[in-house]
């Protein structure tokens, strides 16, 4: 008797990989966490168990999305008003000076004034 019966299952690991769907929310926070964590694309995705392909994917369609947005629509989404608990007791003048600069080369700058 002969076995006639010749298939094999084959399965590679890549294949097995259940599809995750995500929501654009939680893909911002995935690319946010990217950006902190100083890894490579490549490798964040997978230790992440995410698919590189996805990833990139929504990189790229969010990227565009920033900066496809208004000034005044993306800065509102980007800062949000902040108030103290309490009063907040006034500094000497020249006790602080504060600057901030972007990544897109604008400078900001906050002096203390004189009373």
């Amino acid at each position: 008797m002969h076995d006639t019966n010749h298939s094999k299952v084959i399965t590679k690991p890549s294949l097995l990989r259940k599809k995750t769907r995500r929501s654009a929310n939680e893909w911002r926070s995935i690319i946010t966490d990217y950006k902190t964590s100083g890894l490579t694309q490549r490798d964040f995705c997978q230790q992440r168990d995410i698919a590189y392909s996805s990833f990139t994917n929504w990189l790229s369609k969010l990227e565009k999305l920033a900066t496809d947005l208004p000034v005044e629509n993306n800065a509102s989404a980007l800062f949000i008003d902040l108030l103290a608990d309490k009063p907040v007791q006034p500094l000497s003048a020249k006790e602080w000076d504060v600057e901030l600069a972007f990544a897109n080369g604008t400078v900001l700058r906050l002096k203390q004034t004189q009373g």
